[in-house]
């Protein structure tokens, strides 16, 4: 397998798992992920130590997106746009080495992910891979080759497991980056908005109270579960359709 493919099922996996996780906590009424055959190496190894990492972080993020402006929900492009802006700011903003920029991109995405399934509204769930892939990519491969890859990242995930000052220490840290990042963002948005300013909220309460089609999601007012299997055929490395039966 090349650095490609493996970055590839490494951000597969990451999303995958955390998808899974949260749909069974949350007893979402979404499709289960099927099991696949074998587990890659590099799967396990930091799925617990982001999510407990989240675990800490309070409920702003959440009411932060819900009060974005309702233009960035326009479009798949506004909406990678902003996400993958703040994906950016993150980097910027952080002086943390690769591995702690990797996990607090991680953290927004699973956030934002973690909204979608809450809400229930799929519009724009096909683009988080994308997104991690991009910045991935664009911004993180060199550093993160040169600190030995994936096995650098099962070591600082073990140890960051292990210590509780490192743990609260990136904490916070994470969580005044992330909030600094989303804000900026937001400024960016609401400056460029000539029209009177509407939030994602105030849109989901009109869209509610106007869709009658049983058909449409209540929130975007299209019918977005169309998305799903596109999003979980983008994460699953096998789906059960890939599967022959000899």
């Amino acid at each position: 397998m090349n650095i490609k493919e493996e970055i590839e099922d490494f951000v597969a996996f990451f999303i995958r798992d955390i998808c899974r996780a949260w749909i069974e906590v949350g007893e979402l009424e979404v499709a289960p992920l099927p099991a696949d055959d074998e587990e890659s190496v590099n799967s396990s190894s930091y799925l617990s130590v982001v999510l407990d990492f989240c675990d800490h972080f309070p409920s702003f993020l959440l009411e932060d997106l819900g009060r974005l402006p309702s233009s960035i929900l326009g479009s798949y492009e506004d909406f990678y746009t902003f996400v993958n802006s703040v994906c950016l700011k993150i980097l910027s903003l952080s002086e943390m080495d690769v591995l702690d920029a990797l996990v607090l991109v991680g953290v927004l995405l699973m956030k934002i992910i973690n909204m979608f399934l809450m809400v229930g509204c799929f519009r724009f769930l096909v683009a988080i891979p994308d997104i991690f892939l991009s910045v991935f990519n664009d911004h993180l491969i060199k550093p993160f080759l040169a600190n030995g890859t994936f096995n650098s990242l099962k070591l600082y995930c073990d140890g960051f497991k292990e210590n509780e000052f490192l743990q609260t220490l990136q904490v916070t840290n994470g969580r005044k980056i992330i909030e600094e990042a989303v804000d900026e963002e937001f400024v960016k948005i609401t400056s460029s908005v000539d029209s009177p300013y509407q939030t994602v909220v105030d849109l989901m309460v009109m869209t509610n109270l106007v869709s009658n089609d049983s058909n449409l999601c209540t929130h975007c007012g299209e019918n977005c579960l169309v998305n799903i299997p596109d999003f979980f055929a983008t994460i699953l490395l096998k789906s059960r359709s890939d599967k022959k039966v000899n």
